[in-house]
């Protein structure tokens, strides 16, 4: 035992011989750095396995750790809280004079609308069906009169639609404009589209299936959404107010369809009256009747719109 103690003892004599007269050359206590040098080093390998775990993942190698359900809800609760409040800034922005409260509530119009005329598709019922159709009629043409508003608004701010290719420095002006013609045709083809559900969603910044995975706020995606949600403002607010005309003036429409559906039902009632070698024309009869409903009745609506609303006509004060 004390020979072995001896030989470590000699050991530990010559490495301090060594590093004392190494520190006296430089200056300063060997171990002392040695331990600096060395927590230095492990402190750059963690921040490499950092580095390599975010390039896993980022690339799919590694998969990150799956977020709970109470994760993907608080981010969703930000998220929309967040897109909430830029489509708000935005209309704000634009002058167009819709506050966040007005927008919460033409939301809810829209949803009372969809659910109170829902019910007349592919009815039987004359007056329900005839309504139903000319809501859809009114929806169809608020979506160009909402976009063409948007884009006179946007030209008068100085502003222009986010551009797709931002994250491609070498795009030159042509391939930008071009990206950007090519993604507002895509948008604007999805919003003429859209039902009065998707609209009282869209103009709150809701979009189905992202759930809490919104885009980064200020991204192209985000602010793309924040101007599609604008436009769905104003298509919402142009809908509530030709709607509101034609049930101020719901006695006129529905006389004009029953005088309309009246002669058809005179020619259906011949045609059941004369037997079986009628059906073809009973058929016809009430194929007729139908394109009243889902089609004559609807254009006289809207060319009574056009005619009594300025908005309908794309007439703006500003």
């Amino acid at each position: 035992m004390s020979k072995n103690r001896g030989f470590l003892d000699s050991l530990a004599d010559m490495f301090k011989s060594s590093r004392e007269g190494e520190g006296a050359s430089q200056g300063g206590d060997p171990a002392e750095k040695l331990q600096v040098d060395f927590d230095d080093a492990v402190r750059r390998l963690e921040e490499k396995v950092e580095e390599r775990l975010r390039q896993s993942v980022s690339t799919g190698a590694v998969k990150a750790p799956r977020a709970t359900a109470a994760d993907r809800e608080t981010r969703r609760e930000i998220a929309h809280r967040e897109i909430r409040e830029d489509i708000g800034k935005m209309h704000a922005r634009l002058g167009i004079g819709i506050n966040s409260a007005e927008i919460e509530e033409l939301s809810s119009q829209l949803i009372e609308l969809e659910s109170l005329w829902q019910s007349g598709k592919g009815s039987h019922e004359l007056i329900p069906r005839a309504r139903y159709a000319i809501a859809e009629k009114i929806q169809l043409e608020a979506g160009p009169l909402a976009v063409a508003r948007l884009r006179k608004l946007l030209r008068q701010a100085g502003m222009n639609w986010p551009d797709p290719t931002r994250h491609q420095p070498s795009a030159s002006e042509d391939e930008i404009e071009r990206s950007i013609r090519r993604r507002m045709g895509e948008i604007e083809a999805n919003f003429l589209s859209s039902d009065m559900q998707r609209t009282s969603k869209r103009m709150l910044g809701l979009v189905s299936g992202w759930g809490g995975d919104y885009p980064e706020r200020g991204s192209a995606l985000w602010e793309e959404t924040v101007l599609e949600g604008v436009a769905e403002g104003i298509r919402a607010r142009l809908t509530t107010e030709f709607v509101d005309l034609v049930r101020e003036h719901k006695e006129i429409f529905e006389a004009r369809t029953e005088e309309l559906v009246g002669e058809t039902f005179g020619v259906l009632q011949r045609s059941l009256e004369s037997g079986v070698d009628s059906i073809d024309d009973a058929s016809r009869a009430v194929s007729a009747t139908f394109r009243v409903l889902d089609e004559v009745i609807p254009e006289l609506a809207w060319e009574y719109i056009h005619t009594e609303l300025p908005h309908a006509r794309a007439e703006w004060d500003s």
